[in-house]
């Protein structure tokens, strides 16, 4: 497991990268949308880290089962 661990390839991380930027773009217009048609009072600190917690993590959860597949 260990020395999987060391052959994973540094352009995972930008896909990581990638796909928190692309969350969290979706969700500030969103966010915005909200706020300036509906009328909803959201925190926008605690929205804006819960989608990079969530993406980041079903980012890696897909490395991880990539991974797994290979061994």
């Amino acid at each position: 497991m260990i020395e999987s661990c060391a052959k994973i390839d540094p352009s995972n991380l930008n896909k990581s990268v990638v796909t928190v930027i692309t969350s969290v773009l979706t969700r500030v217009a969103l966010y915005i949308y909200a706020v300036l048609f509906k009328e909803i009072a959201m925190s926008f600190i605690i929205l804006l880290g819960a989608v990079i917690l969530v993406s980041l993590f079903h980012s890696l959860v897909g490395f991880l089962l990539t991974y797994r597949s290979y061994l």
